[in-house]
């Protein structure tokens, strides 16, 4: 029996870079539902908020229920000061971009996938877009 449904998806670990598994979900009605990962290799939790259709929140926890903050790897990386909703859109639209690139798809549908993820961190960032 599969856990999963349309509303949870592959989800990488932040800390070691194994997939995750989905090891349960609570559903609240359709489009609106929590889902609980687990990395196998680590063992460090997800809790992933599905709210109106869309992944919306994600808390990462360790063995000991201590909280994961992966804003460190953007922060350290790129020297931002980003907060966890901001690093976890910024995740997103960077595998929506390497989802696109990974597909082999023509060229047009590549840069309309950039100027999508473009757009996104444009809107995280409040920069105009010219």
């Amino acid at each position: 029996m599969s856990i999963g449904n349309e509303y949870t998806h592959k989800l990488s670990c932040p800390r070691c870079g194994n997939d995750m598994y989905v090891d349960d979900v609570d559903y609240n009605f359709e489009g609106c539902q929590n889902n609980y990962y687990v990395c196998p290799s680590c063992k460090l939790g997800a809790f992933e908020k599905i709210r109106y259709k869309k992944p919306c929140y994600i808390e990462y926890n360790d063995e000991e229920g201590n909280k994961y903050d992966p804003t460190q790897q953007y922060n350290k990386t790129l020297n931002l000061e980003l907060t966890q909703q901001e690093a976890f859109i910024l995740d997103e639209a960077l595998k929506c971009l390497e989802e696109k690139l990974s597909s082999k798809q023509q060229p047009t549908e590549l840069m309309t996938a950039f100027w999508i993820v473009q757009e996104k961190v444009h809107k995280l960032f409040d920069v105009e877009v010219k």
